[in-house]
């Protein structure tokens, strides 16, 4: 076990948004910008808390039928870290259906 899963986690979400952008050319980067400020974490918190599923990014993922490449979904991937509230998680489910 990581001795910093917060970091680890960091690291995945990193992984995850550019392996993103290399497969489909969807970038994120307000996503990113918020990132380095807040923290993954966070970060996805609020665009889960803040925003409706009406994004560019989300709507372009859901254009190319990729939304397994959404945030909402790699909330859904990680909802047993511990980092997103049971609320959080199932905001990232409902926008999914």
């Amino acid at each position: 076990m990581s001795k910093n899963p917060k970091a680890e986690f960091e690291l995945t979400l990193e992984r995850f948004l550019s392996d993103t952008k290399k497969e489909l050319n969807v970038d994120f980067p307000k996503l990113k910008l918020r990132i380095k400020r807040e923290g993954g974490v966070q970060a996805i918190r609020s665009l889960l808390t803040e925003r409706d599923v009406d994004s560019f990014g989300f709507n372009l993922l859901n254009e190319k039928g990729r939304l397994d490449r959404s945030v909402e979904q790699f909330v859904i991937n990680h909802e047993d870290s511990g980092f997103f509230t049971h609320s959080e998680i199932q905001i990232a489910k409902m926008r999914l259906k």
